[in-house]
């Protein structure tokens, strides 16, 4: 984001189109409205490991504590991973580099024992780009001879 000044105000509204629009590319997803190409896409991101248990409603708000921030690992999640980081959030604080807003430390409920996640604002635009742009041209549909379940596969 090219912004130069973040107010507490400006944060909060683009945490909240963050969160609106996460929200609504997972539902795209849950009812089958976009491709398989476009669902198991790996985006990047830093992964941070919880080393002091256990975080909770009262330690949240000193939650770098409790993970290892100087030592990120290289990761990557698909499209449902990260929009259910942001929507089911127990943490979510923008993280600014030399000034600038760069990303969001993001972790779930049910991953703040775990890592917390390093999502960039580029890996978030890069998915918008990439539900905007995902198309269906052909739809095949088949049985599964195991289950006997009936299967649609979406073909960009």
């Amino acid at each position: 984001m090219q912004q130069q000044r973040w107010t507490e105000r400006s944060i909060c509204l683009l945490e909240r189109e963050l969160e609106i629009n996460l929200f609504s590319a997972r539902r795209l997803a849950e009812t089958e409205k976009l491709t398989g190409q476009c669902l198991m896409k790996q985006y990047d991101c830093q992964i941070f490991k919880n080393i002091k248990q256990p975080i909770d409603d009262l330690s949240r708000a000193h939650f770098w504590e409790f993970f290892d921030l100087n030592n990120g690992e290289k990761g990557s999640l698909n499209l449902i991973s990260i929009a259910n980081q942001f929507v089911h959030s127990y943490i979510n604080c923008p993280f600014f580099e030399e000034g600038f807003l760069y990303g969001f430390l993001v972790c779930s409920d049910r991953k703040k024992t775990t890592s917390i996640f390093l999502v960039p604002l580029k890996t978030i635009k890069q998915i918008f780009l990439d539900v905007i742009n995902d198309e269906i041209f052909r739809v095949e549909s088949r049985r599964n001879p195991k289950t006997g379940e009936f299967r649609k596969t979406k073909i960009s």
